[in-house]
């Protein structure tokens, strides 16, 4: 079982993706400040139809959605298995650049594992 973790950090914004390997496909977990769980995505590669789907769920109160979504359909359409992302990141009083910051931290992260994995 494969295990990957990067990590990426722009001031006091830190972002850690952990992932492991579970047969064919992927279980994603992208953290920073405060780690929790915020929101997962679950999404398939359709084969017939050469495309990903997903499907994501998150915590009232919670923004990580966009985040979850994104990353398990980029994985998805790459590794054309199923993958999981979970996410949860909060940084107390954080601003508006900061959160911009922090989803470019996010894709950086998946960029770099779907690299990782076609090394």
């Amino acid at each position: 079982m494969e295990r990957i973790q990067l990590t990426a950090r722009d001031g006091r914004i830190d972002v850690t993706l952990a992932a492991r390997q579970v047969g064919g496909d992927w279980l994603v977990e992208i953290t920073g400040g405060q780690a929790h769980i915020g929101a997962c995505a679950l999404a398939t590669f359709d084969r017939t139809h050469a495309r990903a789907s997903a499907s994501v769920l998150s915590a009232p109160g919670h923004r990580e959605e966009q985040v979850t979504l994104d990353a398990a359909r980029t994985i998805t359409r790459h590794t054309r298995g199923t993958a999981v992302v979970i996410a949860g990141l909060h940084y107390p009083e954080i601003t508006v650049d900061e959160i911009d910051i922090a989803r470019r931290l996010c894709e950086e992260l998946v960029e770099r594992f779907l690299a990782r994995l076609d090394d």
